[in-house]
Parts: structure tokens; sequence; C-alpha cells
């Protein structure tokens, strides 16, 4: 019994001097406010501690297992909070970038997050709601009606190049290319990625027009942004994707005039001669001309006035091709100019031809001098005398139909 009394007398003594040490860091954190600042946790404390008692002699044990809970509990939250806290300063940097005013006073951190709250709540005071709605119907109203404007102008021209394109097809239609064949164009999207990715923002920016949600509305805006932008920042790519006719690659098909059968299919003018290739550019060139001036074949045109000037036009085309070109000019009556170097090449022109007007540079003056002949005199006087292609002069070969 003595021994047991001699225990439980240290044991007091401990357990008063541990209390006693307690009380005085107690009174040292009230002192200096620790005490107050954790005190919104002793209920917390209390409902930890409810089914396990403290005493002085598992104090220490619980206080160690109490601490280790926590830790384990904090790194937890840790790993939990930190897709959020990603989240929070990536729309924190998104903000400071579009308000570039507010980064004198803002960081994109965590511990920055009561100073964004704050602006948010004086934005809110500040009548946001009323901004948004204007911001709302000046997008609509506004910004995406002069977008609509701009495809419908653009949808325009392009349905004007598909019914001129039609209109031609029926002037080529009157033009044998081949016997009892014709040639009709027909266009085709162009496969440019740079027209096609305008093509794609520019419906972008006019889907969800009328959903009518601040969250569609402003992505829209975005959109448009960006497409503004890129306008007005790049003027090559601006000019190229506005112009509708880049819109179109063409292709021509030759038919049967019969049976309205395929015969042959030209996507461009590879692996065609070039003779072959100069009567194709003729046959869509004059038809394209006969379209401008409104001249069909089953009305008389001798009364009007249709002049056509052409460069070099036998430079490289033979004889047979040169032909086929001049005859498809008299059939639409056409009037026409050609200026060619006075050569062999001159003779075809004869069945067509109603006068020369050959220039001649006087050397000594250094003037040119034009001189005018018939076709008759060209061809008793100056065909006789042209050794070869490089003739003395340049003539200018009136055309007109005989």
């Amino acid at each position: 019994m003595i021994g047991q009394e001699t225990v439980w007398t240290k044991q007091l003594k401990d357990y008063e001097q541990f209390i006693a040490n307690a009380k005085k860091t107690v009174k040292e954190r009230t002192a200096n406010g620790v005490f107050a600042r954790h005190s919104e946790s002793f209920s917390d404390l209390e409902a930890w501690f409810s089914d396990r008692p403290l005493t002085p002699a598992t104090l220490i044990q619980q206080e160690s297992e109490f601490k280790e809970s926590r830790r384990t509990e904090i790194a937890q939250l840790q790993r939990e909070i930190e897709p959020v806290k990603t989240r929070v300063t990536t729309s924190m940097l998104k903000f400071l970038r579009e308000c570039a005013e507010e980064r004198a006073d803002l960081e994109p951190q965590v511990a920055y997050l009561d100073s964004f709250l704050e602006l948010r709540a004086r934005i809110e005071r500040e009548d946001l709601p009323r901004h948004e709605q204007r911001f709302k119907e000046r997008l609509n109203e506004k910004v995406t009606h002069e977008i609509g404007l701009l495809n419908i102008a653009l949808r325009t021209e392009r349905d004007e190049i598909e019914s001129k394109i039609k209109s031609l097809n029926e002037s080529l239609q009157q033009l044998e290319y081949r016997p009892d064949t014709f040639m009709q164009l027909e266009p085709k999207p162009v496969r440019d990625p740079e027209v096609a990715d305008f093509q794609k923002a520019l419906g972008e920016c006019l889907a969800e027009t009328f959903e009518g949600t601040l969250e569609a509305d402003e992505a829209r805006y975005l959109r448009i942004e960006k497409l503004i932008v890129r306008l007005r920042e790049e003027p090559r790519w601006q000019e190229r994707v506005t112009d509708v006719r880049r819109w179109f690659d063409f292709v021509a098909r030759e038919l049967d005039r019969n049976t309205g059968v395929e015969c042959a299919y030209y996507e461009d003018s590879s692996g065609q001669s070039g003779g072959a290739k100069a009567k194709l550019a003729f046959t869509i060139l004059v038809a394209a001309i006969a379209y401008q001036y409104d001249i069909p074949l089953n009305r008389s045109t001798s009364n009007r006035f249709h002049f056509v000037v052409i460069d070099e036009m036998f430079a490289k085309v033979g004889d047979q091709y040169a032909e086929y070109a001049l005859k498809l000019f008299q059939k639409f009556g056409l009037q026409l100019l050609i200026v060619a170097p006075l050569d062999a090449k001159a003779c075809v022109t004869q069945p067509f031809v109603g006068s020369y007007l050959h220039v001649v540079k006087d050397v000594k003056k250094n003037q040119s001098q034009v001189f005018s002949m018939t076709a008759r005199e060209f061809e008793e006087v100056v065909v006789e005398s042209v050794p070869d292609h490089r003739g003395n002069g340049s003539p200018v070969r009136a055309a007109r139909p005989r």
C-alpha cells in the first residue's frame, strides 16, 4: 500500500504540473490572440473527443493521434482542392488578359481570391444585368445584322456568277465545238482551305442567333470578333476570301448535241496540245463576249456595234484553230481588231478582213506612221513580199465580217 501511495502521489504531482503548464499555455495564447482565432473550432474538438474523454494519462497520446488524423485529412483535402485551384487561377488569368486595367491590383493567385470576389460584387452592384442586356441588343441588332448583310452580299454575288454561267452556257450551246458537239461550263466549289475556312467561320458567326442565352451570345461575339480582326489585319487574306470569283473552280464538258451524252471532260488544260487549249479558250471567250453584249444567234445584230480588240491572237495558234476562232467572232457579228506582227500568219485573216492598218516607224523622224490598205491590196502587194515572220514594222489588222 505504501508503494502504491508513493506512485499515485508522484502521478498526482505530475498531473498537477501538467495542468499548470496547460493553464499557462492557455493564458499565453489568450493574451496573444491565438486562443480567440481558434475558438470557432472548439465545438468540433469537443465532438471529436466526446466518446474518448481526455485524461492526464492519455492526453499526450490522444493529442498525437488527433494531429496525425488532421494531417491525413488536410492532405486529402489538398488533393481534392488542387484541380479547383487550377481552374480558379486559370479563370483569373483569362480575366486579367481581357481586362488589362485590373492587373495593377490583382494577380492570378488564390491569395487574391477575396479581391476578385470583391471586384465581382462591385460589378454586380453597378448594374451588370443592364450592361448585359445592352450588349445582347447590340450584338443581335447591330453586329450580327452587319455580318448577316455581308453574308447575303457574298451569296448574292455567288448566285449572280452561277446565273451568268447559266446564261453563258446558253451561248455555248449555240456554238459547234466539234461536229455535233457543244461545250458547257460547270462551276464547282473551290478546293481552297482558306476560302473554306472563311465560309465556315462566317457560318459560325450566324449560328445560334436565336438561342437567346448570354453564353451563346458571348460565344458568338467572340467568333465575330476573331473574324473581324483577321479581316482587318490580314488584307491579303481578306482580298482572297471575299472575292467570290475565287469560290469557284470551273470544268468544261463536251456534250453530244443529239443525245446530251458527255463526250469529254476538261478539268484543266493539262494533257492537251497548244491548239486544243486555244480552241477551248476561244470558244469560252467568244461565248462570254456574246453574253456580255447580249448577242443571241437567232437575232439580227447588223445594226449594232460590238467592238473587240485582241493582241497577238495567232502567236501560238495554228491556222486551223485561228480560222475556227475567226468564224466564231464572225458568227456573232463582232467587229474585231487584231493587233499582230506582219507575217505569214496574216494570210489566215484574208477571208474575214475588211482592211489592214500597217504601222511603220520613221527612223529619221522617230515617229510612227499608219498606212491603210484593203484586203485586196494586202493580198496583191504585201503577202508576196513578206519573207518571214520578222518583217519590218508591226501591222494592225482590222477585221470585220464581210
